[in-house]
C-alpha cells in the first residue's frame, strides 16, 4: 500500500503528535504508530476499531486504507463489521477495506445502511483507486470553479427529445448519438446513415 501511494498522485499522511501519542498507549510493543500503521497479525477487533478511528479523526488524514489479513476462516468478519460502524461514524473520510487472500467482500461490508464499503483484496489496487477517485474529485471541483465552458442551452431539450423517439431496443443510432453530442457541443466526425450499397455510393 505505502508503495503505490507515489504512483497513485497521493501522498501519505503525517500522523499528529497527538494520534501518535493514543496509538502508543493502544497497540503492543513492536507495533507501527507512525504511518503506515502496523498493529500486528495478532491485534482484537477492539484494538483495531480503536486505531483506525484515531487515524481517521486525525486532521491530516484524507481517507484510510484498512487492511486486516484473517488467520482463521470467518475472522473478517469482525474486523469488517467494525469498518462499517466507523464509516457509518464518519462519512466525510472514505475507508476502503482490503482483505488479502479474500477475493469475495465480508458480509458486513456488504450491507452498511448507506451503501457497500470499497472492497480490494490486494492494497495496491486500494490506493490506485483512491488516486483515481482523487483525481476525479479535483477535476469536479476545478470545474465546479471556473469561468470555461457551460451546457450549451437547449442541450438537455435536444437531448431529451432524441431519447423520447429512439428505438424501443433503447440503443441510440449513430445519428441520434451524434446529435446528442453535438448539443453539448462535443465535435463529432460527419455521420451519414445508410441502409443499402446504392445508399452507400451516392454518400460516398
Amino acid at each position: 500500500a505505502a508503495d503505490a501511494i507515489d504512483e497513485a498522485g497521493l501522498l501519505a499522511a503525517e500522523l499528529s503528535a497527538s494520534t501518535t501519542a493514543q496509538l502508543v498507549a493502544l497497540l503492543p510493543a513492536g507495533a507501527s504508530r507512525s504511518n503506515p500503521v502496523d498493529l500486528l497479525a495478532t491485534v482484537d477487533p477492539a484494538a483495531f476499531t480503536q486505531a483506525v478511528r484515531l487515524v481517521m479523526k486525525d486532521p491530516g488524514v484524507d481517507a484510510v486504507v484498512a487492511i486486516y489479513t484473517p488467520l482463521i476462516r470467518g475472522s473478517e468478519e469482525a474486523y469488517a463489521d467494525a469498518l462499517s460502524l466507523l464509516q457509518a461514524e464518519d462519512e466525510q473520510v472514505p475507508v476502503v477495506a482490503v482483505f488479502p487472500g479474500l477475493v469475495k467482500s465480508p458480509a458486513a461490508l456488504e450491507q452498511r445502511d448507506g451503501g457497500a464499503l470499497p472492497f480490494f483484496e490486494f492494497p495496491g489496487r486500494a490506493v490506485r483507486a483512491l488516486g483515481r477517485a482523487a483525481t476525479y474529485a479535483t477535476g469536479r471541483t476545478r470545474n465546479d470553479n471556473s469561468s470555461g465552458a457551460r451546457t450549451p442551452p437547449h442541450a438537455l431539450e435536444t437531448a431529451r427529445r432524441v431519447l423520447a423517439a429512439r428505438d424501443p431496443s433503447g440503443w441510440l443510432s449513430p445519428t441520434e448519438g451524434v446529435a446528442v453530442l453535438e448539443a453539448y457541443g462535443i465535435p463529432c466526425a460527419r455521420v451519414i446513415e445508410v441502409d443499402t450499397a446504392e445508399q452507400a455510393r451516392t454518400a460516398a
